[in-house]
């Protein structure tokens, strides 16, 4: 099964526990964390950008999926 979990730092995919996909809150680059607020992705957009992945991820390889858990900042 596909899951995974946000927050304002950015998301998490797993398939069956494994993170299988990551991305952070940076809007020029996925792979980085943005600090400051106000030039970060907002967290509602990333709970869309995870469920999307999630599900493009579980079309691919034919499993199942399961809505993402918004999880505390990590702050």
């Amino acid at each position: 099964m596909i899951t995974g979990e946000y927050n304002v730092n950015g998301y998490t995919v797993s398939r069956d526990g494994q993170e299988i996909y990551s991305a952070g809150n940076s809007p020029l680059d996925s792979a980085s964390h943005e600090s400051n607020p106000r030039f970060a992705v907002p967290v509602q957009t990333l709970g869309r950008y995870c469920r999307q992945t999630i599900k493009d991820l579980a079309a691919e390889s034919g499993d199942t999926w399961m809505i993402p858990d918004r999880i505390p900042n990590d702050d």
